[in-house]
């Protein structure tokens, strides 16, 4: 009697089910839900997911399971209702970079060609490498400065406007670093207002940019773009860390650049009428008091309902990204464009979880479902294969009961 109890509750325990995920768009317009592939299905182990259409429900059900190291889901073939566990790419090929050696022209990476048994670039002055791929020869009045990636020199006239005379260049350092930490400074000047008088004012200048990495920039700095905040979200403003352009001079204001300021998102108002049918954020910069953001006011703002989630995960990948060794970090920076090169799944299942929120509220600490979220995160970024151990603590405590009996 005891050992059939067991048995009823430790069915209770591992069945798994999962609710209906949602329309898509495709040609059948149908609606699709996910279920756990179970061990004894008919179609072999190199299946991956199969699906059955229900007539009643008007659903595809696809029933999934994530492949193993080293194989990747291929998706359907010729119409055929299933999903192939095939072998990964492989990418064997190097090519030799600057300055490394070579036979002829085709050994070298793209932009370099084989000069004296050297990749290198013909250039009547300097060269310079600006990315991992990009060599560009330098013109006479622009200089090599590797503490930056970029720099500038000014002249100031009697009245001190600014004029740029010269441009240093700082050579690409290596992943995962980018060229996108910006750097203003304020000068104060002097110009003729509308009645020919005399009249102070001030404009910002871009002083330099330096090299940075995804996540590395902390609140209240300029980028180029939002990633490489540690918050992993931006607001626009200008130069001088307001909405409100710093200078009277008409012809200044409209050369006043906006960029992109990283600040921390703590909450997204879409209910207030103040709005407009947009939406107000509220965010914050290092320990200040909290601000809000009018996005029918300010510019470049997406309102997303998952604005703070997002800035949530993108913390959590940042802190496992910085934790990770060096070969990690240049595989791992960019994952959405290089698929096959990371091949640390933590990073991968972080990066899943913030490009994906409504996936990590319903599947964190779901551990029934850990095969459907594994799938998903398999089909999305390949490499990712190391997967939650499906028979858990409870399992297994039952299952030595089970033998003791």
């Amino acid at each position: 009697m005891i050992k059939s109890f067991y048995l009823i509750l430790l069915f209770v325990i591992t069945y798994e089910t999962i609710p209906n995920l949602g329309s898509v768009s495709s040609s059948t317009s149908s609606q699709y839900m996910y279920l756990p592939m179970k061990k004894d299905h008919k179609y072999g182990d190199d299946i991956c997911y199969y699906r059955e259409y229900d007539d009643k429900l008007h659903y595809y059900i696809f029933y999934v399971k994530p492949c193993e190291k080293g194989k990747y889901c291929q998706f359907e073939i010729t119409a055929h209702p299933f999903g192939y566990c095939v072998d990964l790419p492989i990418n064997t090929t190097t090519l030799s970079l600057w300055k490394e050696s070579c036979d002829s022209e085709v050994d070298c990476q793209n932009g370099l060609s084989c000069i004296n048994s050297k990749c290198t670039k013909i250039c009547p002055n300097q060269i310079y490498q600006n990315s991992k791929i990009n060599f560009v020869c330098l013109p006479d009045d622009e200089r090599i400065d590797d503490n930056f990636c970029l720099k500038y020199d000014y002249s100031y006239d009697s009245n001190n406007n600014p004029t740029r005379v010269l441009t240093y260049h700082g050579n690409y350092p290596g992943l995962p670093n980018e060229c996108g930490l910006i750097n203003y400074k304020p000068v104060n000047y002097k110009f003729y207002n509308d009645d020919s008088v005399l009249e102070d004012d001030i404009q910002y200048i871009e002083e330099n940019r330096k090299w940075c990495t995804i996540g590395s920039v902390p609140d209240n700095e300029f980028v180029t773009d939002k990633k490489y905040c540690y918050s992993g979200f931006a607001l626009n403003f200008y130069p001088n860390k307001l909405y409100k352009n710093p200078s009277k001079n008409s012809v200044i204001q409209s050369n006043q650049p906006i960029s992109k300021l990283c600040v921390s998102p703590i909450e997204v108002d879409f209910k207030n009428p103040l709005a407009n049918d947009g939406c107000i954020i509220t965010y914050q910069i290092l320990e200040q008091n909290p601000k809000k953001y009018n996005s029918k006011l300010g510019s470049g703002v997406t309102c997303s309902e998952t604005i703070v989630i997002e800035s949530e995960r993108y913390k959590e990948f940042i802190d496992a990204f910085n934790e990770a060794n060096e070969e990690d970090k240049q595989n791992c920076y960019n994952i959405d464009d290089y698929k096959y090169r990371c091949k640390n799944v933590k990073l991968i299942k972080l990066w899943y979880f913030y490009k994906h929120p409504e996936d990590y509220l319903f599947y964190k600490d779901r551990d029934k479902l850990q095969k459907v979220l594994d799938f998903k995160i398999q089909r999305e970024f390949p490499t990712y294969y190391e997967f939650t151990q499906y028979l858990n603590y409870s399992y297994l405590l039952f299952l030595l009961i089970l033998i003791i009996m």
